[in-house]
């Protein structure tokens, strides 16, 4: 592994990160014997637990009421500074958590 790519995860690790929300969720007291069960199990409390921020509800289309002018325009200068093509993947990941959570609601 090279030099930069080593200070490149240490950056990534103790850099910057804004907004974070840390959240622990119950244990699992029955382990189900099929994986994808145990994943669904796992799946519904990281959905149930993740924090939206306005950025979310931007992206998702449903922020009149959830953000300010602050958070619209930090999202439209995410959005701005990537390519035009690049521009509804950004959107599509950052809606994919309320979409979730409206799912497991």
């Amino acid at each position: 592994m090279k030099i930069e790519d080593i200070d490149t995860i240490i950056k990534g690790i103790v850099g910057f990160k804004g907004r974070v929300h840390v959240a622990f969720g119950e244990p699992l007291t029955a382990i189900p014997d099929d994986a994808d069960t145990l994943a669904a199990q796992i799946d519904r409390q990281i959905w149930q637990l993740y924090r939206l921020f306005p950025v979310n509800y931007l992206a998702a289309g449903v922020a009149a009421e959830m953000s300010n002018d602050k958070s619209r325009q930090c999202w439209q200068e995410k959005l701005a500074a990537l390519p035009e093509e690049a521009q509804p993947l950004l959107t599509k990941m950052y809606a994919a958590p309320v979409e979730k959570q409206v799912k497991i609601a």
